[in-house]
């Protein structure tokens, strides 16, 4: 049985940047979890930011139009707004059902700056389809649910194995 305490480390990591349910879920395991549980917790606590991010993609997107207005923000906002747009025009015409593909593989691996977060933003400031990258999202995070699971299940028999 897990304590209150592990179980909101675990839940607060799954929401982590960089940390996320790929890496909350082998923690989850590690405190004693069984694997069940750990992926009912963290995967969908995970997902929480993709869905925040993604909903709130226009209004950053109005904030960042607005602060390119101003005199004093418009050296900085102002090419960062125009690098978007540019952007989305380019990888909106080529991004369709291979590009959600790749959105979930991107995800899948466990690698830094490859998760949920960094796609969510991504997919964000490209002005993607929202349900479609966050089934994406959600697919890849999955993935990569299993594959650190996985190598947590190869890595610890064997560690225990080394006297």
């Amino acid at each position: 049985m897990i304590d209150e305490i592990n179980l909101v480390i675990i839940t607060l990591s799954s929401m982590a940047p960089g940390f996320e349910a790929r890496y909350a879920a082998p923690l989850a395991i590690s405190l004693g979890m069984k694997l069940e549980h750990a992926i009912l917790l963290t995967f969908p606590t995970s997902l929480v930011p993709a869905l925040i991010l993604l909903m709130l993609s226009d209004k950053l997107m109005e904030l960042l139009k607005i602060l390119s207005s101003k005199r004093y923000l418009c050296n900085i906002a102002l090419p960062i707004y125009n690098s978007v747009i540019r952007a989305r025009e380019t990888v909106k015409q080529r991004f369709e059902t291979a590009g959600y593909i790749g959105l979930a593989l991107f995800v899948a691996i466990p690698l830094p700056l490859t998760g949920v977060w960094t796609a969510s933003i991504g997919a964000s400031l490209l002005g993607l389809n929202k349900y479609k990258s966050f089934i994406a999202i959600s697919i890849g995070n999955l993935i990569a649910i299993a594959i650190t699971t996985g190598l947590l299940s190869i890595i610890i028999p064997f560690s225990k194995s080394i006297p």
